[in-house]
């Protein structure tokens, strides 16, 4: 069937092979088979559609497009496949004038997915939105929305409304957004913690004693019956408000064999009974409400002995997020009989800033395991949003992409380059393409040093050291990732604010490591001040103070000018009342905010012990830093 036809033919001007560009160079994910042509073509007229049934090679998802001097046609088998066609004739039609061509590809995976943590921080509405758009353009079918865990729960239920925290969505606010995907071809899958990371249920007075114990109030208690009555509430509700055939129960990371009951279980008939129950017991009232489960699969291969109790139809989402991890969990569950999805991450644990390198190997070397041993597909998974800007995700996020539909085709320069092309409209040199790879050596999982800095300095003067040494050598080399990323500033011609987002995490690195730097040359002039106090030398132990207080005052300027380029990179996507953007927890912008008030009052601290010194006074020394 021909669904467009050709309104105008434009003129190609005669260009040199030099100009001329390679099909291959500004796509991504890179197409199964790309063959050049005789002839060039800017892509730029309306192109022919076929739905051609009979291509059965083509699959639910595949395409050819054929590029030619005066035409471009899409055939595929099905819309979906029209649509993944139209996003690479886009991707070509931006490159400008091109090799004529034919693309044939077909995904290496049935489900690509990308899973979103709204439950740590929710963001704007319009991100997901936004993000929904740029993961279609890259083929991405399937986001999965991770609504519930100990920080709250950003979706609301009617059954239980306590349960929704602040910025959730409301029912037919989702109701929108799931429509919005789907026009895009892309599935929402909701995960609703069902067993470990419970806060979200336990916190709540009425719902407290559904918790594991007391103490252990993150997991649910498997043996209370009225933690099945509220999860069949909410799997009820969720069911309904969500078309797609899966409802993920999550079940990672709990506590169980606690409550006297648990206890008594375990010890009758071990805790691989008590898991496997536990998950089989989930499944089932995920089945009860028409879906079919997915659950994590880290505690089923910690007591590997429950496998046999939960129901093969289970979905079992494998996450390991090593840079070199093995095949063997995947094969076991395989095995086993259950169809499985790799989880990889590009941002998970102590991650901050962006997405550190070592997940780029991550999700290279799931997604071999993943095409080796037929899994079902992978879920790339973004954790702790509040950890990282959000506008640095792009780059390792597109690698995913890519890793999921075509596998591991290509070298990673080869991709970055094509990303700078396709996303920032830029001709990147090799010393372009390599800092756009080298910032993310820049992510740091250090604690104190960067989510706050005055904690890092008591912990220099009390034991010697702080959680992590600074380190000038990767000052400098943040530095020169900085200048050369700015360097190109002005031939970037699309996405300009996620471009400046790289150069603004590079610029926070080099500064992390000063100001750690800084910090430790203040604490050894503030021993110094006490050494020379308790030997009555006052005047030297103020010049000592007056010394460290000037060494702060020559980091105000750069951490004023960070702190408002994070908050503006903050506000864009995030509510910009929401606490953590200033106060509490392991978080980049909060982070900078807490720096700035260490700052200020220690320099005014310093100022005032100095002068009292110089007035003859007694000083405590470590009052400074109290």
């Amino acid at each position: 069937m021909l669904v467009l036809v050709y309104v105008h033919l434009l003129t190609v001007p005669h260009l040199s092979a030099a100009q001329v560009s390679d099909p291959s160079d500004y796509i991504f994910p890179l197409p199964s088979k790309v063959i050049t042509e005789q002839g060039t073509t800017d892509c730029r007229r309306p192109a022919k559609e076929k739905l051609d049934p009979a291509r059965e090679d083509l699959g639910d998802e595949g395409y050819i497009l054929r590029c030619r001097e005066d035409s471009c046609e899409i055939t595929a088998r099905t819309e979906r496949g029209l649509f993944y066609g139209r996003q690479t004739l886009e991707q070509l039609r931006n490159a400008g004038t091109i090799r004529c061509c034919t693309i044939e590809d077909v995904p290496k995976m049935k489900l690509r997915g990308v899973m979103l943590d709204l439950a740590r921080l929710k963001e704007k509405h319009e991100y997901y939105y936004h993000i929904i758009d740029l993961l279609a353009r890259w083929k991405i079918n399937t986001v999965f929305l991770h609504l519930t865990d100990h920080n709250g729960c950003a979706l609301e239920f009617k059954s239980y409304p306590q349960l929704a925290t602040k910025y959730a969505f409301t029912q037919d606010e989702m109701k929108k957004l799931v429509q919005y995907a789907a026009e895009r071809g892309v599935e929402l899958i909701p995960e609703i913690e069902s067993w470990g990371h419970a806060r979200w249920i336990t916190n709540v007075p009425e719902l407290a004693d559904l918790a594991e114990s007391r103490e252990k109030t993150g997991s649910l208690c498997t043996s209370n019956p009225r933690t099945w009555e509220v999860l069949r509430k909410i799997y009820q509700e969720v069911a309904q408000l969500f078309p797609s055939k899966y409802l993920h129960a999550g079940c990672d990371e709990s506590s169980f064999g606690l409550c006297e009951q648990c206890k008594a279980k375990v010890e009758k008939e071990g805790p691989d009974s008590l898991v496997g129950e536990h998950l089989r017991k989930v499944c089932e009232l995920v089945k009860s409400v028409g879906k079919t489960p997915m659950i994590w699969g880290d505690v089923l291969l910690s007591r590997r002995g429950s496998a046999d109790q939960v129901p093969k139809d289970a979905v079992i989402c494998h996450w390991d997020y090593k840079a070199s991890l093995s095949a063997e969990p995947v094969q076991f569950l395989k095995n086993k009989g259950f169809e499985v999805v790799g989880c990889p991450a590009i941002v998970w644990g102590s991650r901050e800033i962006l997405p550190m390198s070592d997940t780029w190997d991550n999700v290279a070397n799931f997604t071999q395991i993943a095409l080796d041993n037929n899994c079902l597909g992978m879920e790339t998974t973004v954790w702790i949003p509040q950890r990282y800007i959000a506008d640095t995700l792009y780059p390792a996020l597109a690698h995913a992409c890519e890793m999921s539909w075509s596998g591991n085709a290509r070298s990673r320069q080869d991709f970055i380059a094509a990303f700078a092309r396709q996303f920032f409209g830029l001709d990147p040199t090799p010393q372009i393409t390599q800092a756009l790879l080298d910032v993310h050596d820049l992510s740091i999982k250090g604690y104190a040093k960067i989510a706050d800095i005055a904690d890092y300095a008591r912990q220099v003067f009390q034991k010697g050291e702080g959680d992590s040494p600074p380190m000038p050598e990767v000052a400098e080399k943040a530095k020169r990732i900085a200048e050369t990323l700015r360097s190109s500033r002005p031939g970037v011609r699309r996405n300009q604010t996620e471009y400046d987002s790289l150069v603004l995490a590079a610029d926070i690195r080099a500064y992390v490591e000063n100001r750690a730097e800084a910090v430790c040359k203040m604490v050894s002039l503030l021993r110094k001040a006490r050494a020379d106090s308790e030997r009555g030398n006052k005047d030297a132990a103020a010049d000592a103070l007056t010394e460290a207080a000037q060494l702060l005052e020559g980091l105000v300027p750069t951490d004023r000018s960070l702190t408002g380029l994070l908050t503006d990179a903050w506000n864009r996507w995030r509510y910009p009342d929401n606490p953590k953007k200033t106060e509490g927890g392991d978080n980049l912008t909060a982070g900078f905010a807490r720096s700035g008030e260490f700052l200020q009052k220690t320099i005014e601290r310093l100022k005032s012990a100095a002068q009292s010194l110089k007035e003859g006074l007694t000083v405590n020394i470590e009052d400074i830093l109290r």
